[in-house]
């Protein structure tokens, strides 16, 4: 659950729209950014989408040298 929260809120800061919470935990995010967009993208793909952002900011910060082992 920790990640599948971490990958929507990556994917919001991204297209810096508000993180609430009631509407990034539920189907209807995707739906939502479709109709606004014209997108088509299912909820999943969201996700993936999310977790690839997340994925690039921590190697983008181990490359600038911030890394969790002191």
């Amino acid at each position: 659950m920790v990640a599948s929260v971490q990958d929507l809120m990556a994917l919001c800061d991204s297209l810096n729209i508000c993180k609430l919470p009631p509407l990034v935990c539920s189907r209807r995010f995707a739906s939502l950014l479709n109709w606004e967009t014209g997108w088509n993208i299912p909820f999943d793909e969201f996700l993936r989408i999310g977790e690839r952002i997340y994925t690039l900011k921590r190697l983008y910060n181990v490359e600038c040298g911030n890394r969790s082992e002191r």
